[in-house]
């Protein structure tokens, strides 16, 4: 079984992002000061697992996508090929 890459992760979260036009980045440079952008979805890491987060509206507030707290990388990188299924056969359905 192939190892699960911090790499292969970001690639599905940028994939989920590019999907629904949302810039890749979460941060963005503002008069200077940097700013959460609105709606990105990015990962967050924290004891020894990761998670899908995304930025509210107006970029304050973080949401923990599937709820389930800090994962390993094989686990959560299941549950983004199912998000990003789910986002597709939605555009397509919706």
């Amino acid at each position: 079984m192939r190892r699960i890459t911090i790499e292969d992760l970001d690639h599905v979260v940028d994939a989920i992002n590019t999907e629904q036009g949302i810039p890749l980045e979460p941060w963005t440079k503002v008069d200077g000061k940097l700013v959460p952008t609105a709606w990105n979805y990015h990962l967050s890491s924290g004891f020894g697992g990761y998670a899908l987060h995304r930025h509210g509206s107006s970029g304050s507030g973080i949401r923990d996508i599937f709820q389930v707290g800090h994962v390993p990388k094989r686990e959560l990188h299941g549950l983004l090929q199912a998000y990003i299924a789910g986002l597709r056969d939605g555009l397509h359905w919706g």
